[in-house]
């Protein structure tokens, strides 16, 4: 599977939310995600070709665990979710 996940930075998120009702997309409610990540190297935490991330993120009563490393290409990677 591929994933292409995009980020933007935006003034007015209840603008978008509107636009994408109007639109006919159902929006879910909030979710409220704590992540800790785990690096190799605290002071080195550029994303590299092999550099690994772990990452535990727990949400309401759910825990998952994502492993990834970073392939040759900026923003490409391989990951694991457990």
């Amino acid at each position: 599977m591929r994933e292409i996940e995009l980020k933007f930075k935006v003034d007015s998120l209840d603008n978008i939310i509107d636009f994408l009702k109007k639109e006919g997309c159902i929006i879910s409610d909030v979710l409220d995600q704590k992540d800790t990540v785990y690096v190799s190297n605290i002071n080195d935490t550029e994303s590299r070709e092999g550099s690994v991330w772990l990452r535990v993120r727990q949400e309401n009563d759910k825990i998952e665990l994502n492993y990834k490393k970073q392939g040759n290409k900026k923003m490409t990677s391989k990951e694991i979710e457990f």
